[in-house]
């Protein structure tokens, strides 16, 4: 910690598998797209037996091997860090730590970041932290994205690989958007009167 950084709040995540809305685009997906390859070259091989062997021990498991690691992987991934991580805020900072050792994983400034959230019907979601644009670096990994040939609308488009700035599984989620944010504007403030 910091001289003068004082924890806030601690939030609290619901051990449970955090599913996100755009896994309803994702994983359809990547199964059709797995199928397609999956047809595609088994129609070029079908006639040669050398090949087809070469495709059967090698090419269809890694198909299969890249549709589960985009379509559950990436589920299991953000399930194993509602498991090892706890978040908390302080009046300078968006902690990540290990639940384990208690160590900082990563940390975002207050003044740096950007809050979106998603809440679904039983008020739980997920906070999605994002670098601020006008800043020299970005890390907000959403910027690959799999669906731009195909939906115009920025909402709609679906990244290739996993955010890892996302707090998952929060809840009553607008009420805790809604504190980080107060807290972002008074630090702001007292950044403007010094």
């Amino acid at each position: 910690m910091r001289d003068n950084e004082v924890v806030i709040k601690e939030i609290n995540s619901v051990q449970s598998i955090p599913f996100r809305f755009k896994d309803l685009v994702t994983i359809p997906y990547f199964i059709f797209f797995g199928f397609v390859v999956h047809i595609m070259i088994y129609i070029s091989v079908k006639e040669n037996a050398t090949y087809q062997q070469l495709y059967f021990i090698f090419i269809l498991p890694l198909i299969i091997l890249f549709v589960l690691s985009f379509t559950i992987g990436r589920i299991f991934v953000r399930y194993r860090r509602v498991k090892s991580i706890k978040y908390r805020i302080t009046n300078q900072r968006i902690l990540f730590l290990d639940k384990q050792f208690n160590n900082v994983l990563k940390s975002f400034e207050l003044s740096e970041v950007e809050l979106d959230y998603t809440e679904n019907v039983s008020k739980k979601g997920h906070i999605i932290l994002k670098k601020d644009n006008s800043k020299t670096y970005k890390e907000y990994i959403d910027s690959i994205s799999v669906m731009d040939v195909l939906l115009s609308k920025k909402k709609w488009r679906t990244p290739l690989f996993e955010s890892t700035n996302i707090i998952y599984n929060v809840e009553d989620v607008n009420s805790v958007f809604n504190e980080i944010r107060e807290i972002q504007k008074s630090l702001l403030n007292n950044n403007n009167s010094n």
